[in-house]
């Protein structure tokens, strides 16, 4: 009876110990998104784009309730498409360098860039909704690609 409780366990072993291997082994989807400046610091827009990617440029603030929305809707969407970048902005205030630097004239949050796959800025939406948002950056996922000759 004892050998046979032995080796019960041995084989719930040997299965839990190949269950953690397999799930070692299984490709994680990467998703491409990131804090680019902080605590209203400045940055560079041409070294936050992703050539060969969507970017998106997600100026938000921490009071921001849509910001908050519009935040969780990208990480979703660059989980579901590895084509899409998301670079994230804080923006405390607008008086902050990143404000004086990308939001000359723009009076509230959010705010949204999205740059094509060569990197040119193909919407600016200001005060949109996550639905709004959502609409613009599928539209431009399923642009195709053109080959260049």
């Amino acid at each position: 009876m004892v050998k046979k409780y032995f080796f019960m366990s041995l084989a719930l072993i040997a299965i839990s110990c190949a269950d953690q291997e397999a799930s070692k082994t299984k490709k994680t989807k990467s998703v491409d998104v990131a804090d680019v400046a902080v605590g209203g610091k400045s940055f560079l827009v041409k070294e936050a784009l992703v050539i060969g990617k969507i970017t998106v440029i997600d100026f938000w603030a921490e009071w921001c309730v849509p910001c908050k929305r519009i935040g969780h809707m990208l990480q979703n969407l660059a989980e579901q498409h590895s084509n899409l970048a998301v670079r994230r902005v804080e923006v405390p205030d607008f008086d902050s360098a990143v404000g004086r630097d990308h939001l000359k004239g723009v009076a509230m949050l959010p705010v949204v860039w999205i740059y094509d796959r060569n990197g040119r800025l193909v919407a600016k939406m200001v005060g949109a909704t996550s639905k709004q948002v959502k609409k613009q950056v599928l539209w431009y996922l399923k642009i195709p690609v053109k080959k260049q000759t």
